[in-house]
């Protein structure tokens, strides 16, 4: 449930030790103040408040009203979003960023004229940046993820690049400088890391961190202004979109990667070697069944069914900059996946190892009713699915994949296995057949050797046979 306006606390603070434990006065929570605290020149005041689950803590300010001041500031952001949940969530992602930046709280006024509070979109003076802002505040009925993608790639390059041309002037060679700046960006990365400085500043890139833009980025970026760009020219406000159909047209292919899978024998020694694992159930689900991380992750009691052997894919698990949120699957759309009795045999042995974890935990476990949680009932990260599984991959002394290359696995294994498209297609939740021959199904090794002999024998043998043939007559 969305929380209320947060509250918040104030208290000064100092780094001096207590000579008799070495130990911060302030590491005993106020118990054993410093002697000093009163001082009104000693210590600084400090700010911590709650912001739907996430923890803001800001320090260095000189006074407590300063304090004060800024956590009212903080409270004044959050009513903006009033009952809008999503807005909300934007508004409570930036505070926390530009704190662990240290960098100044976004002003209410800023905040006031994203929103749409002040953008006239009938304004012949429209600039990119305002109608950015705009067409993110109108999006209505898409995941937290999609949001939060598009809003990295207007803080990151849109904006700070593209955000005070007017809309109505913004041209093709607008979009070639800004990918020319993304590139040049890049060179310069590189550049400080192999000299071991920080690269230059320059306005323009406002990325927190700064790493290389590969071309994949820079597609999605382009997607991101085509779409927003799409939807001005629906709304009357932009007569042509500037934008080429295709980002080949601006960019250099994307490239088509292709992950790595495990054939039967190495999917059956990590099998193996996972054995009493506390996760070998969800490896073993994600290696047969094609799950994806966040679907395992998220998956609960009352969503499978083991008498009737199968399961639903209800929920997804996602982290974000490390907090953890459920989700709507992935195009919203619950699907039914099938169960082997193998597989639920290694379920519900799992559950009732999980009854045992609850019944000693008690009160402690926290009822999420999670099929792969931790201990004490709380959701487990998905990296930390993808970091257990690295080791016991490697351990195994198998060939090094991805977690999500267990997904293609399953694919593969399930056409080996003499599955039809459409069957592996449903089970895998993609909205095409096309899709999963593309993309997800990859072919082994083994039978890339045994085609190249086949198309061999088909030629060569035959001509043996016609040279045979010849010498008999």
């Amino acid at each position: 449930m969305r929380e209320g306006v947060p509250r918040g606390t104030t208290w000064k603070f100092c780094l001096c030790r207590d000579p008799a434990t070495n130990r911060y006065y302030t590491s005993d929570r106020g118990k054993r103040p410093c002697p000093n605290i009163d001082d009104r020149r000693h210590g600084t005041w400090m700010l911590a408040v709650r912001l739907d689950g996430r923890s803001l803590k800001r320090s260095g300010f000189p006074s407590q009203t300063a304090a004060l001041a800024a956590l009212e500031h903080v409270r004044d952001l959050v009513k903006l979003a009033e009952d809008d949940a999503q807005l909300r969530a934007t508004i409570v992602d930036e505070i926390i960023t530009r704190s662990r930046r240290g960098g100044a709280l976004p002003s209410v006024d800023e905040w006031r004229r994203k929103i749409g509070a002040d953008v006239d979109v009938s304004n012949p003076d429209l600039t990119v940046g305002e109608w950015l802002e705009e067409y993110l505040r109108g999006k209505r009925g898409v995941k937290a993820s999609t949001l939060r993608g598009i809003r990295a790639h207007m803080d990151a390059w849109l904006v700070p690049v593209l955000g005070d041309v007017r809309l109505s002037k913004l041209k093709r060679s607008h979009l070639v400088g800004l990918f020319k700046f993304i590139e040049e960006r890049d060179a310069e990365v590189a550049a400080a890391l192999a000299d071991g400085r920080d690269p230059r500043d320059d306005p323009r890139d406002g990325r927190s961190a700064f790493k290389r833009t590969g071309i994949a980025t820079m597609h999605r970026i382009y997607a991101t202004l085509r779409c927003a760009l799409n939807e001005a020219v629906d709304q009357g406000v932009l007569v042509r979109n500037p934008c080429p159909k295709k980002a080949k047209a601006l960019l250099d292919p994307e490239p088509q990667a292709r992950g790595r899978v495990w054939s039967p024998d190495q999917a059956r020694v990590f099998l193996d070697h996972v054995e009493g694992d506390r996760l070998a159930p969800l490896f073993q689900l994600v290696l047969l069944r094609g799950l994806r991380r966040g679907e395992a992750c998220g998956l609960r009691w009352q969503d499978v069914h083991l008498d009737e052997r199968y399961l639903e894919v209800a929920q997804t698990l996602l982290q974000m900059s490390g907090r953890l949120r459920f989700d709507t699957p992935k195009n919203r759309q619950r699907r039914t996946v099938s169960l082997d009795t193998r597989t639920v045999a290694v379920l519900d042995e799992h559950r009732q190892a999980q009854a045992r974890e609850r019944d000693q935990a008690r009160g402690a476990y926290e009822r999420h009713n999670l099929v792969f949680a931790r201990a004490d009932g709380s959701p487990t990260p998905p990296e930390e699915v993808s970091r257990r599984f690295k080791q016991l991959a490697e351990e195994a002394g198998l060939p090094t994949i991805r977690f999500h290359d267990l997904r293609h696995t399953a694919a593969t294994l399930m056409r080996e296995a003499g599955y039809d498209w459409k069957i592996i297609s449903d089970q895998l939740g993609h909205s095409t057949v096309k899709i999963t021959m593309d993309i997800y199904t990859h072919v082994l090794p083994v039978e890339h050797d045994e085609a190249a002999e086949n198309v061999a024998a088909l030629v060569l043998d035959g001509r043996r046979r016609t040279a045979l043939r010849s010498e008999a007559n």
